[in-house]
């Protein structure tokens, strides 16, 4: 394509918009555009060699893991989260609760969800719970990024409803337990805790620390989990 390493944004588009130009006849004959980002393509090098034809498999297998990575971190960058996990056969798992649940499988001991039965169905009604005040609280964010005229009061304020919601449900089911599930830390409280940090976060108008103050007490104990403490939510 136009344009080599470190070239100009500018330069690069100048020389796009020549090429199209010039093929422009030859893209109507064949029905498809012959230049443009969508032809693009890209070579690893190792050793300032070209890894498609001189990589060992085990390079070949490295670079691959490297561009994996680089696209998982750039989704992060953008997106604010982690989409995927990157297994060692080059699969991939997508969804945070797909994620832990394979997680929770590598090891026996210190299971997060319990292996079957109420208790398992427990935790993980516990971990709907937070997610849907998670998607709620989102869900009214993003409508309040739209511009003014687009926006929807009561969709914002079916959203609110449900976050409102959420958070009694949580403070009745957690009452005075020290752990939302059982005498021990689980994905219960991992689930709970991500919402509430996610809502001091976007939201700090809704004193949940205050008309719940079971749930602050949670709160401030998982945050003091380096865990917790090294994913705080920011802009």
């Amino acid at each position: 394509s136009p344009g080599g390493p470190g070239a100009p944004v500018e330069g690069i588009a100048a020389e796009h918009r020549r090429a199209l130009s010039e093929g422009r006849g030859r893209d109507v004959a064949q029905g498809f555009t012959g230049v443009g980002p969508h032809r693009d393509d890209f070579r690893v090098l190792v050793a300032g060699d070209s890894a498609a034809v001189y990589a060992s498999r085990g390079q070949s297998r490295t670079a691959v893991l490297s561009l994996k990575l680089a696209e998982a971190r750039y989704l992060a960058d953008r997106r604010g989260d982690h989409p995927v996990l990157l297994l060692d056969d080059n699969s991939t798992l997508y969804d945070s609760r797909v994620i832990v649940e394979y997680l929770d499988t590598v090891s026996p001991n210190n299971r997060l969800i319990p292996g079957s039965g109420r208790e398992r169905i427990t935790v993980k009604r516990w971990e709907a719970l937070g997610d849907g005040v998670c998607d709620a609280a989102a869900a009214s964010f993003l409508e309040a990024k739209r511009p003014v005229d687009q926006q929807s009061a009561p969709w914002v304020e079916r959203q609110q409803g449900k976050i409102l919601a959420g958070l009694q449900a949580m403070a009745d089911d957690l009452g005075e337990q020290p752990w939302c599930h059982g005498s021990a830390f689980s994905l219960a409280d991992i689930a709970v805790g991500c919402a509430l940090g996610y809502l001091a976060f976007r939201y700090p108008n809704i004193n949940w620390h205050e008309q719940h103050p079971n749930l602050a007490k949670l709160y401030a104990k998982l945050i003091k989990r380096p865990s917790f403490a090294e994913t705080i939510p920011h802009d």
